[in-house]
C-alpha cells in the first residue's frame, strides 16, 4: 500500500478491512509513520574530501609501520646495550664461526630440491594502488620488515568494489542478488536486494533463486524482507515447495500481514490444485487458535470451499 504495489481491487480490499480491524489500524499507523522518517532521512554519501582524508591516513599508518625497527634489529641493538667490549669480541668470534660452518654447510653440501607447500610465497603484484582506488585492504602481512636495502615485502587481502549495471532477468545479476539476500548482514541491502526480484519486469530463471526465496521468506529476521520475497515467489508456480513455505509462514511467523498473504496464496491455489492433507491440518489450528480474527476467517472459509 505504501508503496503504491496494490492493484484497485487489493487497496479497496485493505481499506474495508482496515475499517474493522483496529490491530491493523495501528499497525498501518505504524508503517505510515516508519515510511515517513526513512524518506526524509536519507543516508549520506562519504564527501570527496573525506575519501582523500582516509587515503591519506591510511598511507600515513603504513608509512609508520615500514618505519617501525625489525625484531632483528631491536635484538641486535639490546646485544650492543648489554654486552661489554671484551664479551662482545667473545660472541663477535662465535658468530662469526657459527656462520662460517652453516654457509659451509648450505653451500658446498647438496640440497635436495624441496618446497614446502606451507611456505609458498604469494605472486608478486606491484600494480596496486591506492592512488587509483583499486580497493579496500586489510590482513597485512609481513615477509620483510627490513628497509635497511630500500625494500621491503608484504601481502594483503585486497576488496575491490566492484560496480555492475545489467538487466534484472540476467542470470549473472539474479545470482549475486540471490547471495547478497542470503549473506549480507545489512538488513537494508537484502531488502534492496528482494526487492529487485519481487518487480514486475523479473522473470525467475532457475531453481536456484527460487530456493533463496523461500529461505529468505522463512529465515530472514525482517519482516520486510520476508515479504518482498513473498511476492516475489508469486511468480513461480505453487508447488510443494512453495506449499511447505506458505505453511511453515501461517503456523510460525510472527507477522499477521505476512500470514493472511500465506493463507490467501493458499485459498488461491485451490482452485488450481487439489491441497492435501497438511494443508487442511493447518487450516483447521489456524481456525481455531490464531489470535487474529480475520486468519481464524479466513481459514474457515478456505476449509468450507475444499469440503463443497
Amino acid at each position: 500500500m505504501l508503496y503504491g504495489e496494490l492493484n484497485a481491487d487489493e487497496k479497496k480490499e485493505l481499506k474495508q478491512h482496515l475499517q474493522l480491524c483496529n490491530d491493523c489500524q495501528n499497525e498501518m499507523e505504524t508503517l505510515q509513520s516508519l515510511h515517513a522518517t526513512l524518506t526524509e532521512h536519507q543516508p549520506n554519501e562519504p564527501s570527496e574530501t573525506m575519501l582523500m582524508q582516509a587515503r591519506t591516513e591510511l598511507r600515513s599508518a603504513l608509512r609508520t609501520a615500514f618505519a617501525t625497527p625489525s625484531l632483528l634489529i631491536r635484538w641486535k641493538e639490546w646485544i650492543q646495550d648489554f654486552l661489554t667490549p671484551s664479551a662482545k669480541l667473545a660472541f663477535g668470534t662465535a658468530a662469526v664461526l657459527a656462520i662460517g660452518f652453516f654457509a659451509g654447510y648450505f653451500f658446498v653440501s647438496p640440497q635436495p630440491n624441496i618446497q614446502s607447500p606451507n611456505a609458498a610465497i604469494p605472486p608478486t603484484n606491484n600494480t596496486f594502488s591506492l592512488e587509483n582506488n583499486d580497493g579496500k585492504i586489510s590482513n597485512i602481512r609481513f615477509y620483510d620488515s627490513d628497509a635497511n636495502d630500500g625494500t621491503v615485502e608484504f601481502s594483503f587481502d585486497a576488496v575491490t568494489p566492484v560496480r555492475l549495471r545489467g538487466n534484472v532477468n540476467d542470470a549473472n545479476i539474479q545470482k549475486i542478488l540471490a547471495y547478497s539476500l542470503l549473506n549480507e548482514e545489512n538488513p537494508g541491502v537484502r531488502l534492496r536486494s528482494v526487492n529487485a526480484m519481487a518487480t514486475e519486469q523479473f522473470n525467475p530463471l532457475d531453481t536456484e533463486i527460487k530456493d533463496a526465496l523461500i529461505t529468505a521468506l522463512t529465515t530472514d529476521e525482517n519482516p520486510g524482507v520476508r515479504r518482498e520475497a513473498f511476492m516475489a515467489l508469486r511468480k513461480y508456480p505453487f508447488d510443494n515447495q512453495i506449499k511447505q513455505a506458505m505453511l511453515r509462514v501461517l503456523s510460525h511467523d510472527d507477522n499477521m500481514a505476512l500470514r493472511i498473504e500465506a493463507i490467501n496464496l493458499l485459498g488461491a491455489a485451490n482452485n488450481t490444485t487439489s491441497l492435501d492433507e497438511d494443508v487442511l491440518s493447518v487450516l483447521k489450528q489456524k481456525m481455531q487458535t490464531d489470535n487474529n480474527n480475520y486468519i481464524r476467517q479466513r481459514a474457515k472459509a478456505v476449509l468450507q470451499t475444499l469440503n463443497k
